[in-house]
């Protein structure tokens, strides 16, 4: 499946210039300078980071708990809405654990804010094996994303690229 990706992107320019592309033709060719309240700024809508403590997240002594944890750290991480933290001040606290019982993989996750309110809590069961805990940990990341900051994640989205080697159209899958 193939998802559109939505970055919904606010262009800030003030005050108004009925003619910009000759503003920007002029401060190219050195002849005006531009004032600071011209320029444009493009941010990510909400583009505000949230910190993640995880010093209180436990993981299990296997290496697959030890995958999850990364796979999940770095997705958050990618996402754009995440720091991640170990220790110290941070808006959300991570509590719970993740550990692999025999074929099974037990995760416990909850996202507490500075007075304790859970902002997001859940628990997942899954097949242990080093595939699937990579997919639990984007399926998890996706989840908080949307969770707490009221997006869609973007961990399990796949991309379709069309290139050309050898005069032949290839379809690449990311």
């Amino acid at each position: 499946m193939i998802l559109p990706l939505n970055l919904n992107l606010r262009i800030e320019v003030t005050p108004r210039v009925k003619k910009p592309w000759l503003v920007c033709l002029l401060y190219l060719l050195g002849a005006v300078s531009v004032p600071a309240q011209l320029i444009g700024k493009v941010t990510k809508a909400g583009s505000d980071k949230s910190s993640l403590d995880w010093s209180a997240y436990q993981a299990g002594s296997g290496p697959l708990a030890r995958v999850f944890i990364d796979t999940l750290k770095l997705n958050l991480s990618l996402s754009g809405c995440f720091i991640n933290k170990q220790g110290g001040l941070a808006q959300y606290k991570l509590i719970g654990r993740a550990m692999a019982d025999g074929a099974v993989m037990h995760v416990d996750i909850n996202a507490v804010d500075p007075t304790n309110a859970v902002a997001f809590g859940k628990s997942y069961q899954h097949r242990a094996a080093t595939a699937t805990v990579r997919a639990l940990a984007r399926q998890v990341a996706d989840e908080m994303v949307e969770g707490l900051k009221r997006q869609k994640g973007v961990a399990r989205t796949q991309m379709a690229i069309i290139g050309r080697a050898n005069g032949k159209k290839e379809l690449y899958i990311c």
